[in-house]
Order: C-alpha cells, then structure tokens, then sequence
C-alpha cells in the first residue's frame, strides 16, 4: 500500500513539474510576443508621424525596419524550439549507443543460460528475458535508423509478408497486457493480405499501434483489430475506446517528439517518438499513415496502407 501511494506520489510530482514547465514555457512566448507588438505599435505611430513630418522619406523605410523586427525575434524563438528538440535528439543517439553493449551481454547470457538444463518454469523466464530483449534491440536499432546513425548492415529487407498473420503474431505477444487490463479485443483479419515490407519494421508499427491502445484505453475498455485489402492496398487499423484526440491534436501527431496533453498525464513515461517512428517507416514504404478521431474520450483510430501484391 505505502508502495503504491509512493508511485503515485512519483507520478504526480512529476505531471506537476510537466506542467509548470509547459506554464513557464507558454509566459515565456507569450511575453515575447507582447514585446514584439510593443515595439511594432510606436515603430508604427512614428512612421506616421515622420512621413507626416518629412514626406520626402521614402513610405516604406519604417514599415521595412518593423518587418524585420519581427522576422528576427520569430527566428529567435524558433532557434530556441529547435535547440530544445536537438537535445532531445542527441539524448535519443547517446542513449540508444549505450544501451547496445548491455543489450548484447543480456543476449549472450540468456542463449547460454538456455544451454543449461532447468525446469520448464525456469526454460520459460529464459525465453521470455530473450523475447523481451530482443524487442528491445529491435527498438534501439530502429531509434538508430531514425536518427540517421544506424550502421550500414541495418538496412531494410524487404520481403514478401502477410499482414494479418504479422498482426495475429503480435497479439499473441500482448495478450498479457490486454488480460491485465480487462480489455476485451476484437480482431478481423482478412486472409492473403500480402505486401512487399521489412518485416522488422512493420511489426513495430502493429505492436506500436496496439500498445498505445491498451496503454490509453481504460480498464474493460474494447480495442478493435482489422486488416483488410481495397483495389490495390492493404489497410490496417487499430480503433479504441480510450482519450481519443482533439481535432487541433491530429495534424501535429506524427511529429517528432510530440504527445497530446491527455496522453502525458496518462503515460509520463513516454517520449513522443513511436508515431514519428511509424510515419517514417511507412514513407520508406511508399504507404500512408493516418489517425482519426470524435475527439477527447472518444477514442481514436491509427491506420497504415501499403501498397498491396499478390
């Protein structure tokens, strides 16, 4: 019990220090917008006043001086956002190095841990620390990618895959979560959906999808699977009963280190990098990617396509 309080202790210091920081942030922009129109205002008055003065002057100095005010301060502010986004991106490279070396040791040890006789509940840990890790070098591989470090010999493969075989592997591998959640899951998963993908990468995109579902869906809440096929692609889409998204949320939730304000006082976890992830592996793939919502606790639905082959 006193653990528990103390998690939720943890997790609400830190959505209030997530929220003063977003306060600070949005007083800081907002006074600089307030000087810039205090400087734009006189400036303004005095071209007035001067031209009035000296209509010699050429009309368009003043306006001209004002103008480029304004660009310079907006190229501050920007330059500020920008410097805020770099850290974090160079956090995610320095960070996704580090974990390989230990990632790698945790690899060795397990296959040879699996070498050794035990019990069939000891076999079955094994395989679960190997299962996990290897999600986990998955992942730091396809931070790598994204980052643009990536070694050469981490390429995509592409080859001739099944979705809907993809997709019933993966929910295989998250029916734990959903159990533990209560969440009753619908799955419709047409037949023969072929398409030419990496594997790798596609199956982090389905786990990525489902994941947040059960992430933002409440207990005994309904998460919907299909995948289907139209003339010439395979569509594929995950639809919840969880926070849902506002309509100013939708155009920005793909962008690179973004999350909805509903999902960082759910998950404070996150980063804001998995949907950038996504939408950057299906472009690789010449498909489409796309959310939809009703929106705030109305749920969501996150689709791909891709072009389908038979």
């Amino acid at each position: 019990m006193n653990l528990r309080v103390s998690i939720n202790n943890i997790k609400s210091k830190k959505i209030v220090a997530l929220g003063k920081n977003t306060v600070r942030k949005v007083l800081m922009y907002g006074l600089v917008v307030v000087v810039v129109g205090a400087i734009i205002v006189p400036v303004n008055i005095a071209s007035r006043v001067i031209l009035s003065i000296d209509p010699e002057l050429q009309p368009w100095v003043l306006p001209l001086i004002s103008s480029i005010i304004v660009v310079a301060v907006v190229y501050l502010i920007w330059r500020k956002i920008r410097e805020e986004d770099l850290v974090k991106y160079e956090f995610i490279t320095i960070a996704t190095h580090k974990f390989r070396t230990p990632l790698t040791h945790i690899k060795w040890a397990a296959e040879n841990l699996a070498k050794v006789p035990m019990q069939p509940e000891g076999k079955e840990q094994v395989d679960y620390i190997t299962s996990a890790n290897g999600k986990l070098i998955e992942l730091t591989n396809l931070l790598m990618s994204v980052s643009g470090s990536a070694d050469d010999d981490y390429s995509y493969r592409l080859e001739r895959i099944d979705i809907s075989s993809m997709a019933k592997e993966v929910l295989g591998s998250l029916t734990s979560q959903l159990q533990a959640k209560k969440i009753h899951i619908e799955s419709h998963l047409d037949a023969n959906l072929f398409t030419f993908i990496d594997s790798a990468h596609i199956r982090f995109i389905i786990q990525v999808f489902i994941e947040n579902a059960i992430q933002y869906t409440p207990s005994q809440g309904m998460i919907t699977v299909k995948a289907s096929a139209t003339k010439r692609d395979v569509v594929f889409l995950v639809q919840d009963s969880g926070i849902g998204l506002s309509k100013e949320e939708l155009p920005r939730l793909f962008s690179k280190f973004y999350r909805t304000s509903e999902a960082r006082m759910a998950d404070t976890e996150g980063m804001g990098i998995g949907l950038f992830i996504c939408k950057d592996t299906i472009r690789r793939h010449h498909g489409r990617i796309w959310a939809e919502s009703l929106g705030i606790n109305k749920g969501s639905i996150f689709c791909f396509s891709l072009p389908r082959i038979k």
